[in-house]
């Protein structure tokens, strides 16, 4: 089924993609590059789990994207939340639950090991004295 005009999904998709490449779409939505291709000419039309994944990963309004009802509403993250994002993206099974436990309070019960030299692993929030012992950025004394 073709769609012609402004008004098909597939306008839409392309512009969701903005300026990544067929292939980093594609890449994102879990799809193939030509399924990406057929979509945006409209030679295709876009299945439930496609639709799902282009809204939750861009944060699209999911009645732009199916109707063309209304504005195109894209989320922006700031610029922690998309370093964040990318990294919990990133990770092993075992960081996305660490990141998760920490973002849901429960740092204290998940164990981490850091593999980064210390200037690189501490930032600015931590600081590590000689021995090892992590000390507050508030008061600088070792814990006790």
């Amino acid at each position: 089924m073709k769609e012609k005009g402004e008004s098909g999904i597939g306008v839409r998709i392309a512009h969701i993609r903005g300026d990544m490449t067929q292939a980093e779409f594609a890449e994102r939505t879990g799809v193939g590059r030509t399924t990406v291709i057929r979509y945006e000419s409209g030679d295709r039309s876009p299945d439930v789990v496609f639709v799902c994944r282009v809204i939750t990963e861009f944060g699209v309004d999911p009645v732009w994207l199916l109707m063309g009802d209304g504005e195109f509403k894209q989320v922006k993250l700031a610029t922690d939340e998309q370093f964040l994002l990318d990294h919990y993206r990133a990770a092993s099974q075992q960081g996305k639950n660490a990141i998760l436990g920490a973002a849901l309070g429960q740092g204290g019960n998940i164990s981490q090991q850091f593999n980064a030299p210390v200037r690189q692993m501490a930032g600015r929030d931590v600081v590590i004295n000689q021995t090892g012992a992590k000390r507050g950025k508030k008061n600088r004394e070792p814990p006790g």
